[in-house]
């Protein structure tokens, strides 16, 4: 059955083989080196992201005159 419209997606917070190979292919190519690294343990898990992807920036609460930034991530393409 689809998703309601405006209904969260489901958050998946497990590791896969899969991402694991695909990441080390990536970064080998990158990095031919750490072709030798040995993975012992990988870890995913959630991280804060606003509705449209855009970082949240302003002034901190309780700390006028500062910044916050929050929410953001960077990607290489």
């Amino acid at each position: 059955m689809p998703a309601e419209a405006g209904a969260p997606r489901a958050i998946r917070l497990g590791s896969s083989l899969a991402f694991l190979q695909t990441m080390a292919r990536a970064i080998t190519e990158v990095m031919p080196v750490l072709s030798a690294v040995k993975v012992v343990r990988q870890w995913a898990g959630p991280y804060d992201m606003s509705p449209d992807g855009n970082p949240l920036v302003g002034e901190a609460p309780g700390a006028p005159g500062s910044t916050c930034a929050a929410a953001s991530r960077a990607t290489a393409s």
